[in-house]
């Protein structure tokens, strides 16, 4: 029993140590604009994806009415969900840039926070009425 929860505990630590390295390998080798010269696998589209998200919280005051840090929150908070959603529908490679921008786009809407009022996140238009007057 213990050795199986010694070999649980390593597989946790291994498995966390690398999926950083593995999104920093992909931040280094895949560019979004290269996509059709040099196709990347669709997790390094979702990484690249995300750091563009997490690019664009630094207007988030200005577009979404939140801190900069309370939308980057939002974005990792959805990204594994997100990605799970868009997973399945998404070719195992990117080689195309309207494939690029169709996923973009989706997964861009996914994570990206909506408008916020007086601290509440707005989805529909009944919800800015009860909340933004």
């Amino acid at each position: 029993m213990n050795k199986i929860f010694t070999l649980l505990v390593f597989c946790a630590i291994a498995y966390y140590g690398y999926k950083p390295a593995i999104e920093h390998f992909d931040r280094a080798r895949y560019s979004l604009s290269t996509v059709e010269t040099k196709p990347f696998p669709k997790r390094a589209a979702f990484t690249l994806l995300r750091d563009t998200a997490l690019r664009t919280c630094a207007d988030a005051q200005k577009n979404h009415n939140v801190s900069p840090d309370k939308c980057e929150e939002i974005v990792k908070g959805r990204h594994a969900e997100c990605v799970t959603t868009l997973n399945a529908g998404t070719p195992g490679v990117i080689s195309q840039k309207t494939e690029l921008k169709a996923l973009g786009r989706t997964y861009l809407q996914c994570v990206t926070p909506y408008y916020f009022c007086k601290g509440v996140e707005i989805r529909t238009e009944n919800e800015a009425q009860s909340h933004c007057k």
